[in-house]
């Protein structure tokens, strides 16, 4: 019971106020741009602590700004593989097994062996460049709400320049962390604030809004 009360006084502190925080760009310290899937992102970190997302999906740009105090610099790694073509050499390669395997049963009916083993080899190297290209995303996610806010796509526009603006962006984090409280109730209230100003811009869903608040009280347990 008396844990019930905490978690709704709590609760009432939290989503009382309407001091939302709002920033303006000053200081741009490190940017990327992306192109993936039909989508163009751009990232900048600016003023040191902070993050601007700018997406354009079909003409229409969508832009929200995150403060990266309250983000997990360790992001959740997603795999997304061509299935479709992934299938197709498949099925190619089982139709060379089977020519291979009836060809030396019926020897009339048998492909010369050169022309087996460079189908097979075509079929192979195919199914190698289908894995390869599988799309890997990197998943940000808030600290302790947990709600995606961020994407991050391999290889794009290159490796390089990708692993240069992460890791400017998990120092970024640690600056922006070092700049909050100490006390560890002011920066979970900070961060409900957070999930609420993403909420307001259309980032985050209710749902997601009332999932991130339920993990974030539950840090006061």
């Amino acid at each position: 019971m008396i844990a019930a009360v905490s978690a709704v006084l709590h609760e009432h502190i939290f989503l009382t106020s309407d001091d939302l925080e709002d920033v303006e760009p000053g200081t741009i310290n490190a940017a990327l741009e992306q192109s993936h899937g039909g989508v163009h992102s751009t990232l900048v970190i600016f003023n040191g602590t902070y993050l601007g997302v700018r997406t354009n999906t079909s003409g229409a740009t969508r832009e929200y700004w995150l403060n990266l105090a309250f983000l997990d610099p360790q992001p959740v790694r997603e795999v997304s593989r061509p299935w479709p073509a992934i299938a197709g050499v498949t099925a190619a390669l089982a139709a060379c097994v089977l020519v291979a395997y009836f060809g030396a049963a019926a020897p009339r009916l048998a492909w010369p062996a050169a022309v087996v083993a460079m189908a097979l080899a075509a079929v192979l190297l195919t199914l190698v460049r289908s894995l390869y290209r599988s799309s890997l995303t990197l998943v940000y996610c808030t600290r302790h709400g947990r709600m995606p806010v961020l994407q991050v796509f391999r290889h794009k526009p290159d490796r390089p320049r990708l692993k240069e603006f992460i890791a400017g962006m998990a120092q970024a984090v640690e600056e922006a962390l070092a700049e909050r409280p100490a006390s560890r109730s002011q920066y979970l209230r900070d961060e409900m604030r957070e999930h609420r100003r993403l909420l307001a811009q259309g980032v985050l869903t209710a749902q997601q809004f009332e999932v991130a608040k339920t993990l974030i009280l539950r840090q006061h347990g």
